[in-house]
Formats: C-alpha cells, structure tokens, sequence
C-alpha cells in the first residue's frame, strides 16, 4: 500500500518536474550534448524523488551535479533554496533564491520564495518590494496583497496596510 502511494506520489513528481524542467531551461540548454540533458534530467528526477522522500543531503548532491551540468536551470537553484530554508540555512537559500531570480526574473514561483526567505529573516523592506513585483507580474491574485497588507502590519504601518485593503476591496470586492 506504501510502495504504491511513493509510485503514484513519484509519478506525479515526475510530470511537475519536467513540466517545471522544460519550461525554465534558457537557451543555453540547446548547448549541451545529447547525454547531458538525458544525465541533467535524470539527476533532476531523482533529486525530486528525494525530495519526496526527505533524503535532503542526496537531494542536494543530485542538484548540485545539476547545476554543474546547466548552471542556468533557474529550477535547480529554486529547488536547493527550497532545501536550504527548509533546514533553516537562511543565507545559502538567499543566495540561490536570488540566482534563480537572476535566471528567470518574471517566476512569481521564485519572486515568492525569496519574499518568504526575507519575512523570515526579518527583512521586511526587502519581502515587500519583492511583492510589489509580484504583484506587477501577477495583479489579479489577492493572495499577494493580503501577504503585503501582513506585512506593514507587523511594520506597524498601518496607513499602507489601510491603502492596500481598500485596493483589495477596489479590485476584488469585499473579502
């Protein structure tokens, strides 16, 4: 019953992760051999299978041979940043949050992860302009203003808290 649920659970992973694989490669991916790409998404699947599993310390070594055969798979750097915040290494999950928003500066997915890292770091100037571009990118998700009107209440800031619920309630109604 286990082994079935981790198969189906595997699977599903395994469609996410090429979805999410083929679709933030850059163009330099179209450089690497035939035998790269099949080992870099061979590690990249496996590394989300572990992910799965909670086998973190694999998972890494897994992607970390990833980025050394596409250093500019922006997915790669999301996922080891995911790792680091999990494990409370707030400075190596900046650091790839950040390159993977260098790498694919519009991934809301990324731009989100980054503003979570600063929250909970205490930085909170920093997690609002992240959300301010998320916002940009991406206005019609309330979410995004609830999370920023959060914020400048823990600011104690409440006039841009008051201004961003009265957008909340201009763009989509009262909530």
């Amino acid at each position: 019953m286990l082994r079935s649920i981790v198969c189906i659970l595997g699977l599903a992973l395994l469609f996410q992760g090429c979805a999410v694989l083929k679709s933030e490669k850059t163009n330099q991916i179209s450089n690497l051999t035939d035998q790269d790409k099949f080992s870099f998404d061979s590690l990249y699947i496996e590394a989300q299978k572990n992910i799965m599993l909670s086998n973190f310390i694999t998972a890494k070594f897994q992607l970390e041979r990833c980025m050394a055969i596409n250093p500019f798979d922006g997915a790669v750097s999301y996922q080891l940043a995911s790792i680091y915040f999990n494990q409370s290494d707030f400075n190596s999950a900046i650091y790839f949050a950040q390159k993977a928003c260098d790498l694919d500066p519009k991934n809301v997915w990324y731009k989100l992860l980054m503003s979570n890292l600063y929250k909970q770091t205490k930085n909170f100037d920093k997690s609002i302009l992240i959300l301010l571009e998320i916002i940009k990118i991406d206005p019609k998700n309330i979410d995004r203003y609830i999370e920023l009107s959060d914020l400048y209440l823990q600011q104690k800031n409440y006039k841009k808290a008051i201004l961003i619920y009265d957008q909340i309630e201009n763009k989509f109604g009262l909530i």
